[in-house]
């Protein structure tokens, strides 16, 4: 997904977040080293972006019409 940058690379490994330079440098190198860096990617990288931005975009098709304007209005209010 990684919607939020288009400078992001194209292709096969487009979107590890970096898994492949943390193998070679010895940072993954087992089951438990592979699962913190996955916790950290998905707690402070742009997987929790997406996540989240996931996560809105369902509750957000659970609304009536109405309902998702009432909460875009309270949105902007918080940024104007």
């Amino acid at each position: 997904m990684a919607w939020f940058s288009p400078g992001f690379p194209v292709g096969g490994f487009a979107y590890s977040h970096g898994l492949e330079a943390a193998i070679d440098n010895g940072i993954v190198d087992d089951k438990s080293s592979l699962a913190e860096w996955l916790r950290g990617a998905l707690f402070f990288g742009s997987p929790n972006n997406d996540a989240i931005i996931l996560k809105e975009m369902y509750e957000a098709g659970l609304l009536t019409e109405e309902e998702y304007k009432d909460e875009l209005r309270k949105l902007k209010d918080k940024f104007i």
